[in-house]
């Protein structure tokens, strides 16, 4: 928020929120991307899903792939496979194969295990990425796909036909996909649950929350990119969506304080 004082353009700046308890981390939250079908063929991939219930253990043996897009000028691709297991969108673990060089044909027969109670079955997604290994610069992602109970198609139903036939690995081919991921709507998709996180915390039904924050605010007066004044608002008591009509007020310095025409 800009305004106007004395002919000086100040720049006045919410510097932090200060709470004991952050309800947002959006530096550490992870996000699906949006996968999107293209018209170019990437490759498919397969591995085999079981599941033992008593034991907790989910077993994703990636098998092979075939046909993948060629990524290096030799014609070939020194691909591996990387599996990353996420709950309500935010990654728990990430664990790769081998990497096989100079193929589109790969054969891993390798397995990755993950440590899952069944009561988290419905909220948890496997990310499967078959990666290009680079030894200059990046890895680069050939192209993934999704199991969940929450994905569509093929991932749904390799999902829900893992768990349907406990103990027994179900194997399917899975064609890749290509990533398409727009920060502006990962952002976007970040505060909107951010704000159902909030909302949900004071819900009415359920009354305070049991870890409730005492906010308040620090304020900054910036005239030309100089910090000069630092104030603060009252502290809100146990208020998760604190209110405050507080306009901060006080002394400017002497150079901002003389006449606009002199």
């Amino acid at each position: 928020m800009h305004c106007l004082l004395n002919s000086e353009k100040l720049s006045f700046c919410i510097a932090h929120q200060f709470s004991p308890s952050n309800i947002l981390q959006k530096e550490k939250a992870v996000y699906w991307p949006k996968l999107r079908l293209e018209s170019v063929d990437l490759g498919e991939i397969m591995f085999s899903l079981c599941y033992l219930p008593t034991a907790g253990r989910l077993t994703l043996t990636v098998i092979k792939c075939r046909n993948l897009k060629a990524m290096d000028i030799t014609g070939y691709s020194d691909p591996y496979v990387k599996v990353s297991l996420l709950c309500d969108g935010r990654r728990l673990k990430k664990k790769k194969t081998t990497i096989k060089r100079n193929t589109l044909n790969p054969t891993y027969n390798e397995a990755i295990i993950f440590d899952i109670p069944p009561e988290s079955m419905d909220q948890v997604s496997l990310l499967i990425s078959v990666m290009d290994y680079d030894r200059v610069g990046h890895n680069e992602i050939i192209g993934v796909c999704r199991v969940a109970n929450s994905a569509e198609g093929l991932g749904r139903d390799h999902w829900n036909e893992m768990l349907a036939y406990p103990r027994k690995p179900i194997a399917h081919w899975h064609p890749l996909v290509e990533v398409k991921k727009s920060f502006k709507e990962v952002g976007s998709e970040q505060l909107d649950a951010g704000k159902a996180s909030c909302a949900a915390a004071i819900s009415p039904d359920k009354g305070w929350p049991r870890h409730s924050s005492s906010p308040f605010s620090c304020h900054s007066l910036l005239p030309r990119g100089a910090t000069t004044a630092m104030l603060q608002s009252a502290i809100l008591a146990r208020a998760q969506v604190p209110i405050t009509l507080e306009v901060p007020n006080s002394p400017l310095p002497a150079y901002l304080q003389r006449d606009p025409k002199s």
